[in-house]
């Protein structure tokens, strides 16, 4: 009987943690499109399924994700903190990503707007951005430019796009309120609707462009993953006997 060698299919061996991830991410945006800009996602998302995935919806599962995901974000960087310098920006950089998951989740941003909406209000932006932006704004530049030094390249790609991909988010959410007023069409769905689409879209990719940055991972390539690299090849291997 002589031995011989299975391999895994391609697929298997492609989907990696990392892609499988953002294949779901992409799934989510796709459906949260689906759901808002088209007219059978529109005329169903009160009563069927796909309301499940309408991002802009409070405990609909990308809103869930989201929170998830922004946690998961803090206490990655909590636990980064006992081992890495500098300690105090992963503190504050884990704080401010469990603050925005508590926020998103039981929505702290609003109610503060409401309270300030007598002497905010009115100017076209809506009030609550003013308690999100100075905090993202300086807590994240600061901490964001002192923990690049402490990352590989990769890693730092990542993590200043996952910044830029929520602060576009945030340009979305000043902008939103305009749209909103303009009245705007676009293919028969309002153009508020597109805006917010986008904007949660970039609040799905953003954290997760920030998890991959501060969690570490193992670097491809390496000699020391040339056994985890064959064992990954071969599924089953059976050595001849009985000569």
């Amino acid at each position: 009987m002589q031995g011989f060698v299975t391999s895994r299919p391609r697929w298997v061996a492609a989907a990696s943690p990392v892609r499988l991830l953002w294949a779901f991410v992409l799934l989510l945006v796709a459906l949260d499109a689906l759901a808002r800009l088209t007219y059978w996602g529109r005329h169903r998302v009160a009563d069927g399924w796909i309301g499940w995935f309408d991002a802009s919806a409070e405990g609909s599962v990308p809103t869930l994700f989201a929170v998830a995901t922004m946690a998961l974000v803090g206490g990655a960087a909590w636990r980064r903190a006992a081992a890495a310098e500098p300690r105090r920006c992963w503190r504050c950089f884990g704080a401010l990503f469990v603050y925005l998951a508590v926020d998103d989740l039981v929505g702290l941003h609003e109610r503060f707007g409401a309270l300030l909406h007598p002497w905010l209000g009115g100017h076209g932006v809506y009030v609550w951005t003013f308690t999100l932006a100075p905090v993202f704004a300086v807590v994240g530049a600061v901490c964001g430019w002192r923990l690049l030094r402490t990352l590989d390249p990769p890693q730092r790609r990542q993590l200043i796009a996952g910044f830029v991909a929520l602060g576009f988010a945030l340009l979305c959410e000043v902008a939103e309120d305009r749209a909103l007023a303009s009245g705007r069409l676009l293919r028969g769905v309002p153009l508020v609707a597109y805006t917010s689409w986008v904007e949660e879209a970039l609040e799905l990719i953003g954290p997760v462009l920030l998890l991959l940055a501060i969690v570490p991972t193992r670097r491809q390539g390496s000699a020391s993953d040339a056994p985890e690299r064959l064992r990954e090849a071969v599924a089953v291997r059976f050595l001849g006997a009985g000569r």
